[in-house]
């Protein structure tokens, strides 16, 4: 699931076109097809509507949809919901897990109130692309069936990639200020010097470097947190293959990032990888692949006989010329 890390978009402005387009519906799921996932109009021989269908979006955007889909439940309220979920063939094989089920399921029920009792999942398989299929179902009506979907092939005998995930919090991996940052203009400067405290004015005690943690949080469950690509999970498909080899490349700015404290977080990892879930030392990489816009981690795995990965860097963004100022 996405973080909306470049852009995040309030979901209330979502929320009042969803409330326009409710208002404008049938008022009865058996009379109106609506659109499947990929844009097309279908009638299902349930006799319900898929009421939405939503891809590989962020979590705002995904409490969205379930907000509107929690009012279509309370305007007929004697249907089912059911919530169908289909993998992504080419999914990341760390992505290809059961969690967004049970995240949607408890949003419904503890954050929109709605009766478990009316929800059920259903787990489709894999389509091209990864979807979630929201269904209105009038009671006594046959639940949805899966349709569109594909064969999954595991990769075997060849490197591929397994996961990919940013690590973003400054209080782990401290940003360094930029220059426009850390020189302010004149108007800012003389409002410091006006603000300066008397001689005698006791100074914070501040320790250079010191950065104040997120409420209710400490630094270990921090650090846990930029660890979450270290999993059982990850050891186990590197034992499946042969003398398999994990590979792990790390991307970031080297000049925003403090690249020496992302590089502890990589090798804490990999000792955990080895000491906790039996990976070989030397059968474990890390490469560091160039500059990315945010500090990111992706593992791959590298059967016997295999090439380890190519690092991808993205394009640095060309440096914007001075100006001298008249």
């Amino acid at each position: 699931m996405l973080k909306c890390i470049h852009a995040r978009v309030s979901a209330a402005p979502l929320l009042l076109l969803g409330l326009l387009l409710l208002c404008a519906a049938p008022s009865t799921a058996q009379e109106s097809d609506a659109p499947s996932a990929d844009g097309s109009t279908v009638e299902r021989a349930t006799g319900g509507q898929p009421f939405g269908a939503y891809g590989d979006v962020c979590d705002e955007d995904e409490q969205a949809r379930l907000d509107y889909f929690s009012i279509e439940l309370q305007k007929h309220p004697e249907s089912k919901g059911y919530l169908l979920f289909y993998h992504g063939v080419n999914e990341l094989p760390a992505r290809i897990t059961d969690y967004r089920p049970d995240r949607a399921l408890d949003y419904l029920v503890n954050s929109r109130g709605v009766d478990a009792a009316r929800l059920s999942i259903i787990r489709g398989g894999f389509r091209a692309e990864m979807t979630t299929e929201l269904w209105v179902v009038p009671e006594g009506s046959p639940a949805p069936e899966p349709t569109e979907t594909v064969e999954y092939i595991k990769p075997t005998g060849r490197t591929y990639q397994y996961n990919e995930e940013w690590l973003n919090d400054e209080y782990i991996i401290p940003f360094r200020a930029s220059a426009e940052e850390s020189v302010g203009d004149e108007g800012e400067a003389e409002a410091d010097a006006d603000a300066t405290p008397a001689p005698d004015a006791a100074e914070p005690d501040v320790e250079a470097g010191d950065q104040s943690l997120p409420k209710n949080e400490t630094p270990e469950s921090i650090a846990d947190m930029h660890l979450s690509w270290v999993s059982e999970r990850f050891a186990e498909a590197i034992r499946h293959e042969d003398d398999a080899r994990a590979c792990i490349i790390y991307y970031a700015d080297g000049e925003q990032t403090d690249l020496s404290k992302m590089q502890a977080i990589i090798e804490s990892g990999r000792n955990i990888l080895v000491e906790k879930y039996g990976l070989r030392a030397d059968h474990t990489v890390i490469i560091y692949g160039g500059y990315r816009e945010y500090p990111t981690i992706a593992t791959w795995i590298v059967p016997a006989n295999c090439s380890l990965p190519a690092p991808t860097p993205a394009q640095k963004p060309a440096a914007e010329p001075e100006t001298n100022a008249q």
